[in-house]
Protein backbone atom coordinates (compact mmCIF):
# COMPACT_ATOMS: atom_id res chain seq x y z
CA UNK A 1 0.00 0.00 0.00
CA UNK A 2 1.66 3.48 -1.02
CA UNK A 3 2.47 5.51 1.71
CA UNK A 4 1.28 8.92 -0.36
CA UNK A 5 3.12 11.96 -1.09
CA UNK A 6 5.48 13.62 1.15
CA UNK A 7 3.25 16.08 3.36
CA UNK A 8 5.48 19.12 2.90
CA UNK A 9 6.24 20.70 -0.43
CA UNK A 10 8.71 23.42 -1.09
CA UNK A 11 8.22 25.88 -4.05
CA UNK A 12 11.30 27.12 -5.10
CA UNK A 13 13.98 28.52 -7.37
CA UNK A 14 16.93 26.34 -8.38
CA UNK A 15 19.75 29.93 -7.80
CA UNK A 16 18.14 30.58 -4.27
CA UNK A 17 19.25 30.71 -1.57
CA UNK A 18 16.65 30.72 0.30
CA UNK A 19 15.20 28.38 -1.07
CA UNK A 20 18.22 26.91 -0.57
CA UNK A 21 18.59 27.16 3.16
CA UNK A 22 14.47 25.80 3.68
CA UNK A 23 15.78 22.30 1.90
CA UNK A 24 18.48 21.94 4.08
CA UNK A 25 16.57 22.84 7.52
CA UNK A 26 13.58 21.00 6.39
CA UNK A 27 15.54 17.76 5.89
CA UNK A 28 17.96 18.11 9.06
CA UNK A 29 14.49 18.58 10.98
CA UNK A 30 12.81 15.37 9.29
CA UNK A 31 10.19 16.60 7.74
CA UNK A 32 9.50 14.47 4.57
CA UNK A 33 8.88 16.90 1.74
CA UNK A 34 8.95 16.79 -2.31
CA UNK A 35 9.93 20.32 -4.04
CA UNK A 36 8.58 22.15 -7.00
CA UNK A 37 10.96 23.90 -8.99
CA UNK A 38 10.11 26.91 -11.29
CA UNK A 39 11.83 29.52 -13.23
CA UNK A 40 12.47 32.86 -11.41
CA UNK A 41 9.61 35.25 -12.19
CA UNK A 42 7.22 32.47 -13.56
CA UNK A 43 7.26 31.00 -10.41
CA UNK A 44 4.64 33.20 -9.49
CA UNK A 45 2.11 31.08 -11.68
CA UNK A 46 2.51 28.53 -8.84
CA UNK A 47 2.49 30.35 -5.69
CA UNK A 48 0.27 33.64 -6.38
CA UNK A 49 -2.98 30.95 -6.92
CA UNK A 50 -1.93 29.16 -3.64
CA UNK A 51 -1.72 32.56 -1.69
CA UNK A 52 1.65 32.57 -1.37
CA UNK A 53 2.13 35.87 -2.92
CA UNK A 54 4.82 36.69 -5.12
CA UNK A 55 8.28 35.20 -2.79
CA UNK A 56 9.86 31.70 -3.18
CA UNK A 57 10.72 29.77 -1.18
CA UNK A 58 6.52 29.18 0.13
CA UNK A 59 6.64 25.90 2.12
CA UNK A 60 3.19 23.87 1.33
CA UNK A 61 2.10 22.24 4.56
CA UNK A 62 -0.53 20.21 5.88
CA UNK A 63 -3.84 22.06 6.23
CA UNK A 64 -1.93 24.95 5.90
CA UNK A 65 1.35 27.25 4.23
CA UNK A 66 4.46 28.61 5.73
CA UNK A 67 5.48 31.81 3.98
CA UNK A 68 8.24 35.09 5.05
CA UNK A 69 11.32 34.11 6.11
CA UNK A 70 10.83 33.83 9.22
CA UNK A 71 7.32 32.56 9.51
CA UNK A 72 8.92 29.67 7.72
CA UNK A 73 11.96 29.60 10.31
CA UNK A 74 9.57 29.79 13.06
CA UNK A 75 7.74 26.48 11.63
CA UNK A 76 10.43 24.80 10.82
CA UNK A 77 11.65 25.27 14.50
CA UNK A 78 8.41 24.31 16.29
CA UNK A 79 8.63 20.85 14.18
CA UNK A 80 11.83 20.19 14.61
CA UNK A 81 13.16 17.42 17.74
CA UNK A 82 15.69 18.15 19.85
CA UNK A 83 19.08 18.52 18.20
CA UNK A 84 17.54 19.98 15.47
CA UNK A 85 16.38 23.41 16.20
CA UNK A 86 16.46 26.47 14.18
CA UNK A 87 17.48 28.85 17.42
CA UNK A 88 19.23 26.40 19.65
CA UNK A 89 17.91 23.83 22.44
CA UNK A 90 18.02 26.28 25.74
CA UNK A 91 15.49 29.13 26.39
CA UNK A 92 19.06 31.44 26.51
CA UNK A 93 19.97 30.73 22.94
CA UNK A 94 16.95 30.21 21.46
CA UNK A 95 16.44 34.15 22.78
CA UNK A 96 19.41 35.54 21.40
CA UNK A 97 19.78 33.50 18.41
CA UNK A 98 16.28 34.89 17.58
CA UNK A 99 16.96 37.98 17.90
CA UNK A 100 20.43 38.14 16.57
CA UNK A 101 19.04 36.56 13.28
CA UNK A 102 15.93 39.35 13.09
CA UNK A 103 18.69 42.05 13.59
CA UNK A 104 20.69 40.98 10.85
CA UNK A 105 18.42 39.52 8.49
CA UNK A 106 17.92 43.17 6.69
CA UNK A 107 21.83 43.39 6.13
CA UNK A 108 21.67 40.45 3.47
CA UNK A 109 17.82 40.15 2.41
CA UNK A 110 18.20 42.38 -1.01
CA UNK A 111 21.17 43.09 -1.80
CA UNK A 112 23.36 39.68 -2.39
CA UNK A 113 20.29 38.44 -4.58
CA UNK A 114 20.19 42.15 -6.75
CA UNK A 115 23.82 42.23 -7.22
CA UNK A 116 24.71 38.78 -8.20
CA UNK A 117 21.53 38.35 -10.73
CA UNK A 118 22.75 42.03 -12.21
CA UNK A 119 25.93 40.72 -13.71
CA UNK A 120 24.60 36.49 -14.34
CA UNK A 121 21.96 38.10 -16.27
CA UNK A 122 24.14 39.64 -18.66
CA UNK A 123 25.49 36.16 -19.86
CA UNK A 124 22.56 34.02 -21.07
CA UNK A 125 24.83 31.23 -21.92
CA UNK A 126 25.32 31.09 -17.67
CA UNK A 127 21.96 32.13 -16.72
CA UNK A 128 19.79 29.59 -18.43
CA UNK A 129 20.39 26.20 -17.51
CA UNK A 130 20.22 28.27 -13.70
CA UNK A 131 16.84 29.31 -14.37
CA UNK A 132 15.52 26.51 -15.42
CA UNK A 133 16.55 23.49 -13.70
CA UNK A 134 14.17 21.28 -12.77
CA UNK A 135 11.05 23.90 -14.10
CA UNK A 136 8.24 22.62 -15.94
CA UNK A 137 8.74 22.42 -20.16
CA UNK A 138 6.89 25.69 -20.53
CA UNK A 139 8.88 27.90 -18.21
CA UNK A 140 12.05 26.48 -19.74
CA UNK A 141 11.00 27.38 -22.93
CA UNK A 142 10.00 30.75 -21.88
CA UNK A 143 13.76 31.56 -20.73
CA UNK A 144 15.27 29.98 -23.72
CA UNK A 145 12.84 31.37 -26.32
CA UNK A 146 12.04 34.82 -24.63
CA UNK A 147 15.43 35.96 -22.60
CA UNK A 148 15.26 39.34 -24.35
CA UNK A 149 11.85 39.44 -22.38
CA UNK A 150 12.10 37.59 -19.53
CA UNK A 151 15.38 39.06 -18.21
CA UNK A 152 14.65 42.87 -18.15
CA UNK A 153 11.59 41.87 -16.28
CA UNK A 154 13.45 39.80 -14.11
CA UNK A 155 15.28 42.94 -13.11
CA UNK A 156 12.30 45.30 -12.59
CA UNK A 157 10.66 42.52 -10.00
CA UNK A 158 14.61 42.18 -8.31
CA UNK A 159 14.74 46.09 -8.33
CA UNK A 160 18.05 45.98 -9.76
CA UNK A 161 18.72 49.77 -10.63
CA UNK A 162 22.66 51.70 -11.17
CA UNK A 163 22.25 52.64 -7.88
CA UNK A 164 21.50 49.32 -6.31
CA UNK A 165 24.31 47.69 -7.82
CA UNK A 166 26.61 51.05 -7.00
CA UNK A 167 25.40 50.47 -3.19
CA UNK A 168 25.37 46.83 -2.38
CA UNK A 169 29.33 46.11 -2.30
CA UNK A 170 29.63 48.12 0.65
CA UNK A 171 26.32 47.59 2.63
CA UNK A 172 27.18 43.87 2.31
CA UNK A 173 30.75 44.17 3.49
CA UNK A 174 29.25 46.18 6.36
CA UNK A 175 26.93 42.99 6.86
CA UNK A 176 29.78 40.65 7.30
CA UNK A 177 31.70 43.07 9.52
CA UNK A 178 28.70 42.78 11.80
CA UNK A 179 28.49 38.79 11.49
CA UNK A 180 32.74 38.93 12.24
CA UNK A 181 31.78 41.03 14.87
CA UNK A 182 29.07 39.11 16.42
CA UNK A 183 31.48 35.44 16.11
CA UNK A 184 34.21 37.88 18.07
CA UNK A 185 31.68 38.58 21.05
CA UNK A 186 30.73 34.90 21.48
CA UNK A 187 34.27 33.85 21.40
CA UNK A 188 33.29 30.46 19.79
CA UNK A 189 34.01 29.40 16.00
CA UNK A 190 30.82 29.44 15.32
CA UNK A 191 27.75 31.28 16.37
CA UNK A 192 26.11 28.07 18.68
CA UNK A 193 29.31 27.08 19.51
CA UNK A 194 32.42 24.90 18.82
CA UNK A 195 30.45 23.19 16.07
CA UNK A 196 27.62 24.63 13.88
CA UNK A 197 23.84 24.90 14.37
CA UNK A 198 20.77 26.18 13.16
CA UNK A 199 21.96 29.47 13.78
CA UNK A 200 24.83 29.56 11.85
CA UNK A 201 23.11 27.51 8.77
CA UNK A 202 20.65 30.15 8.75
CA UNK A 203 23.31 33.33 8.69
CA UNK A 204 25.56 30.65 6.02
CA UNK A 205 22.75 30.39 4.05
CA UNK A 206 22.30 34.28 4.24
CA UNK A 207 25.82 34.77 3.07
CA UNK A 208 26.19 32.26 0.28
CA UNK A 209 25.26 34.31 -2.84
CA UNK A 210 28.80 36.32 -1.51
CA UNK A 211 30.73 33.83 -0.98
CA UNK A 212 30.01 30.97 -3.34
CA UNK A 213 30.16 27.49 -1.37
CA UNK A 214 31.44 24.39 -3.28
CA UNK A 215 28.63 22.38 -1.68
CA UNK A 216 25.67 24.97 -2.18
CA UNK A 217 22.92 22.51 -2.47
CA UNK A 218 21.29 24.78 -5.16
CA UNK A 219 22.67 26.01 -8.56
CA UNK A 220 25.15 28.65 -8.77
CA UNK A 221 26.85 29.93 -11.31
CA UNK A 222 30.83 28.40 -11.81
CA UNK A 223 32.91 30.82 -10.68
CA UNK A 224 35.18 30.82 -13.78
CA UNK A 225 32.75 31.54 -15.86
CA UNK A 226 31.41 35.07 -14.31
CA UNK A 227 32.69 38.18 -15.11
CA UNK A 228 36.00 39.28 -13.36
CA UNK A 229 34.36 41.71 -11.08
CA UNK A 230 31.89 39.28 -9.53
CA UNK A 231 34.68 37.07 -9.44
CA UNK A 232 36.73 39.23 -7.47
CA UNK A 233 34.23 40.41 -4.94
CA UNK A 234 33.46 36.93 -4.38
CA UNK A 235 37.04 35.71 -3.43
CA UNK A 236 37.60 39.28 -1.14
CA UNK A 237 34.60 37.81 0.13
CA UNK A 238 35.51 34.30 0.80
CA UNK A 239 38.94 36.10 2.57
CA UNK A 240 36.61 38.44 5.08
CA UNK A 241 36.56 36.04 8.36
CA UNK A 242 33.04 36.38 8.21
CA UNK A 243 33.07 34.91 4.19
CA UNK A 244 35.28 32.15 5.96
CA UNK A 245 32.99 31.08 8.51
CA UNK A 246 29.83 30.38 6.06
CA UNK A 247 32.23 28.61 3.99
CA UNK A 248 33.57 26.16 7.10
CA UNK A 249 29.37 25.90 7.95
CA UNK A 250 28.82 24.82 4.37
CA UNK A 251 31.90 22.48 4.33
CA UNK A 252 31.15 21.05 7.60
CA UNK A 253 27.01 20.77 7.53
CA UNK A 254 26.07 21.17 4.06
CA UNK A 255 26.80 17.63 2.54
CA UNK A 256 25.05 15.51 5.07
CA UNK A 257 21.57 16.98 3.99
CA UNK A 258 19.85 16.79 0.68
CA UNK A 259 19.87 19.23 -2.27
CA UNK A 260 18.70 20.12 -5.75
CA UNK A 261 16.51 16.85 -7.20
Amino acid sequence: MSAGPPPYRLLSVAISNGCDLMRWLLDRAGLDFDEELHVPLLHIVATWPRGAGVEVPVILAPGTLWKGPFGQLDAIDGHAPAGAKVYGETLEERLANNAWLRQIFPSFFGYPRQYVYHFVLKDRRVMTPIAIHGAPWWERMVVRWLYFLWEPLLRRGLGITPQVVADAPAALAKGLDAVAAELGRRGTPFLAGDAPGGVDIVMAALIAPLVFPPEYGGMAPPLDEVTPVLRDWVLANRAHPAGAYALAVYAQNRLHYRGLP
